[in-house]
């Protein structure tokens, strides 16, 4: 995502003037910001998803292996406690 957007303002950067280079150039920067915040969040809400519906144990697990499945949840969303409330 992001090689193609420099490489489209390479492309642009060598035909504009000189006095609106840098304006260019902040403006694709916010632009490539809000492409990675918006695919981060998505990322993260479909982790969410796989972890609470795809990666499930059943009730017929060991115990012991589910204590160190929520342990191991925990120890990564100590930081979020509503996301870690969600998952276990």
């Amino acid at each position: 995502m992001a090689d193609g957007l420099d490489a489209l303002e390479a492309a642009y950067l060598s035909e504009l003037p000189a006095t609106e280079k840098a304006s260019f150039e902040s403006s694709n920067d916010k632009f490539i910001n809000i492409l990675r915040g918006t695919f981060e969040k998505n990322i993260d809400m479909f982790e969410l998803y796989a972890m609470r519906n795809v990666f499930v144990l059943n009730e017929d697990s060991d115990p012991a292996l589910v204590t160190a499945v929520k342990k191991d949840i925990e120890s990564k969303f100590v930081n979020q406690p509503k996301v870690r409330h969600m998952l276990l």
